[in-house]
Protein backbone atom coordinates (compact mmCIF):
# COMPACT_ATOMS: atom_id res chain seq x y z
CA UNK A 1 0.00 0.00 0.00
CA UNK A 2 1.24 3.47 -0.89
CA UNK A 3 2.10 6.08 1.70
CA UNK A 4 1.49 8.89 -0.81
CA UNK A 5 -1.52 11.01 0.04
CA UNK A 6 -3.70 12.80 -2.51
CA UNK A 7 -6.17 15.58 -1.83
CA UNK A 8 -9.69 15.47 -3.23
CA UNK A 9 -8.87 18.51 -5.35
CA UNK A 10 -6.13 16.55 -7.13
CA UNK A 11 -8.31 13.56 -8.06
CA UNK A 12 -10.52 13.47 -11.16
CA UNK A 13 -12.05 10.80 -13.35
CA UNK A 14 -10.64 9.84 -16.73
CA UNK A 15 -13.77 11.21 -18.43
CA UNK A 16 -13.41 14.56 -16.65
CA UNK A 17 -9.72 14.65 -17.58
CA UNK A 18 -10.62 14.09 -21.22
CA UNK A 19 -13.15 16.90 -21.21
CA UNK A 20 -10.79 19.34 -19.48
CA UNK A 21 -7.35 18.38 -20.78
CA UNK A 22 -6.35 21.88 -21.97
CA UNK A 23 -7.37 23.40 -18.62
CA UNK A 24 -5.49 20.72 -16.68
CA UNK A 25 -2.32 21.45 -18.62
CA UNK A 26 -2.80 25.17 -18.05
CA UNK A 27 -3.32 24.61 -14.30
CA UNK A 28 -0.07 22.64 -14.16
CA UNK A 29 1.84 25.24 -16.19
CA UNK A 30 0.68 28.13 -14.00
CA UNK A 31 1.36 26.23 -10.78
CA UNK A 32 -2.28 26.21 -9.76
CA UNK A 33 -1.87 22.43 -9.49
CA UNK A 34 1.29 20.38 -8.90
CA UNK A 35 -0.24 17.16 -10.16
CA UNK A 36 -3.55 15.62 -11.18
CA UNK A 37 -4.48 12.08 -10.19
CA UNK A 38 -6.75 10.35 -12.68
CA UNK A 39 -9.10 7.54 -11.73
CA UNK A 40 -10.58 4.81 -13.88
CA UNK A 41 -13.58 2.91 -12.56
CA UNK A 42 -13.06 4.61 -9.21
CA UNK A 43 -9.44 3.45 -8.80
CA UNK A 44 -6.32 5.65 -8.86
CA UNK A 45 -4.53 4.96 -12.15
CA UNK A 46 -2.40 7.87 -13.41
CA UNK A 47 -0.52 10.87 -12.06
CA UNK A 48 -0.44 13.72 -14.56
CA UNK A 49 2.34 16.27 -14.06
CA UNK A 50 4.65 18.53 -16.01
CA UNK A 51 7.52 16.74 -17.72
CA UNK A 52 10.02 18.96 -15.91
CA UNK A 53 8.66 17.84 -12.53
CA UNK A 54 8.70 14.19 -13.57
CA UNK A 55 12.28 14.40 -14.84
CA UNK A 56 13.39 16.18 -11.67
CA UNK A 57 11.89 13.49 -9.44
CA UNK A 58 13.39 10.69 -11.54
CA UNK A 59 16.81 12.33 -11.46
CA UNK A 60 16.58 12.74 -7.69
CA UNK A 61 15.63 9.10 -7.17
CA UNK A 62 18.40 7.86 -9.46
CA UNK A 63 20.96 9.99 -7.62
CA UNK A 64 19.74 8.62 -4.28
CA UNK A 65 19.97 5.06 -5.59
CA UNK A 66 23.47 5.68 -6.94
CA UNK A 67 24.54 7.12 -3.57
CA UNK A 68 23.12 4.09 -1.76
CA UNK A 69 24.88 1.65 -4.09
CA UNK A 70 28.23 3.43 -3.61
CA UNK A 71 28.07 4.01 0.14
CA UNK A 72 25.41 1.71 1.56
CA UNK A 73 23.96 4.76 3.31
CA UNK A 74 20.31 5.54 3.09
CA UNK A 75 18.34 8.49 4.36
CA UNK A 76 15.11 8.62 6.27
CA UNK A 77 12.03 10.07 4.63
CA UNK A 78 12.37 13.17 6.82
CA UNK A 79 16.02 13.69 5.81
CA UNK A 80 15.23 13.21 2.15
CA UNK A 81 12.15 15.41 1.88
CA UNK A 82 12.63 18.10 4.49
Amino acid sequence: MSSVQYSREEIISVSEAGRNLKQLISDLETGEKDRVVITKNGKLKVVFQLIEDYEESQSFLLNELDHYKKTGESYSYEETFS
